[in-house]
């Protein structure tokens, strides 16, 4: 609903980039591009002399005829395809150096893979693998640049082949990782040390136990994005030296124990902080009440956080400490059932030590409520929302805004509500309707 992840772009410019991506139209067939379509939409690449072609969120019918010497780049994410028709697209195709496989039906990683020895950028993300192996010589991809493995699978990765791939600066292997014999093998972060290039690293951490072995074995890995599930807390994510160096975006899931998460400062660890982190999610943490801080503030530990994403933690009573982020821009509350307001002043006032207590959510372009079904109302009266930009409102039993005439969101181009009989009950200073007409809209 949000639509992170993607960039619009008027027909004009798209058809601009296309002219000049083709020698400005001497040669048409170089770049076939097809926007996503629907189901009766036939997809048949007649040209042999296409170099890039993408055909991204289209999920037909496709048929080749492709010159296996001419195309450098392929992207098939998304289309529903099968190992079959993968293996038979890519036959042959010796100068492929982009393959974007992603999102497809794919449920194992085909060999035919391993003879494009001049591949850069591979991406198999969120295929339905069930349990697949890694093919022995996926190692003689010695080009491979961008490596991309994230799924709810198991993925079996046979020693030696990790260590075999010198060219690797980013690789996410936000998997269930295993080696036949072994759950989450410590030699794999062992192997990721000695490739001389890694600039990223994405992991999957399932529980306390690989946690440990996470923090032993690849302290000086650049781990970049990493999935948590039963880890409860911050504090011991911190104690990691990739945290406060290279940590970009965290996501902690499936938790059903943890009541409350501690956040504290070790005054002997002058930058024991997230120094780089910029996306925290957390989601399933059905128990979770309160983050509690101890001797830190949040805008101290979170110094770069750009987005804060909340999903079904049904227990949480409130997300006050979010308040003072220098740089939080964007923030999603999602099915959290245990809020009735989701910011006060009294509980988040004390975190900010020293800020402006009326200077609230300074950066703050987009908030997103959905599915909150306890949520009365967004935060106390004459809360400043000053760079606010879009206000999504949706499945919320929500009763009153929190704006008022001097504290307006002067910035707002966009507020999206259930419908118009529930915006008539909404209750809120008079005349700040009247400043919200003109950007709200109705519907999902």
């Amino acid at each position: 609903m949000f639509a992170r992840g993607f960039v619009k772009v008027h027909d004009v410019i798209r058809d601009m980039a296309l002219w000049i991506s083709c020698d400005y139209g001497e040669n048409n067939d170089k770049w076939i591009v097809a926007a996503p379509g629907g189901r009766d939409k036939k997809v048949i690449i007649l040209s042999n002399k296409a170099e890039c072609i993408s055909l991204m969120f289209n999920r037909i019918p496709i048929r080749f005829n492709l010159d296996p010497i001419k195309l450098r780049i392929l992207c098939l994410r998304n289309n529903e395809l099968d190992e079959s028709i993968i293996v038979e697209a890519i036959k042959n195709c010796s100068s492929l150096t982009y393959l974007d496989l992603s999102e497809n039906n794919l449920n194992r990683i085909p060999e035919e893979l391993c003879s494009l020895l001049k591949l850069e950028h591979l991406d198999l993300s969120e295929n339905q693998f069930g349990e697949t192996e890694v093919p022995h010589s996926f190692g003689k991809l010695i080009n491979l640049k961008f490596l991309y493995l994230t799924s709810s699978d198991c993925v079996r990765i046979p020693i030696g082949v990790m260590c075999s791939l010198k060219a690797l600066l980013v690789i996410d292997l936000r998997s269930r990782i295993t080696e036949p014999t072994r759950s989450l093998p410590e030699w794999i972060f062992r192997e990721l040390g000695t490739l001389p290039q890694l600039k990223a690293l994405g992991i999957l951490v399932r529980d306390l136990a690989q946690f440990k072995s996470l923090r032993k074995e690849a302290a000086n890995l650049p781990v970049r994005y990493l999935t948590m599930q039963d880890v409860g807390s911050f504090t011991d994510i911190l104690s990691t030296d990739f945290a406060q160096r290279t940590l970009y975006e965290l996501y902690i899931t499936e938790d059903c124990k943890t009541q409350e998460i501690t956040v504290s400062y070790d005054t002997e660890e002058p930058n024991n902080h997230f120094g780089a982190l910029n996306n925290l999610r957390l989601s399933s943490m059905k128990s979770l009440r309160k983050i509690k801080w101890m001797g830190a503030t949040p805008a101290f530990i979170f110094p770069r956080l750009t987005c804060l994403e909340l999903f079904f933690c049904q227990r949480l009573l409130h997300l006050s400490w979010v308040m003072y982020l220098p740089c939080l821009e964007q923030l999603y509350i999602g099915c959290c059932d245990g809020m009735v307001q989701a910011f006060m002043r009294c509980h988040g006032d004390k975190l900010c030590n020293g800020q402006d207590k009326t200077k609230t959510f300074p950066c703050l372009k987009l908030l997103g409520l959905t599915g909150n079904f306890s949520l009365e109302t967004i935060g106390d009266d004459g809360m400043e929302f000053p760079s606010l930009e879009r206000l999504v409102i949706l499945g919320n039993p929500l009763k009153r805004l929190p704006f008022q005439l001097d504290s307006l969101p002067l910035k707002l181009k966009e507020l999206l509500f259930d419908d118009a009989q529930l915006w008539e009950r909404l209750e809120c200073e008079e005349g700040v309707k009247s400043f919200l007409q003109p950007a709200l809209k109705f519907g999902r």
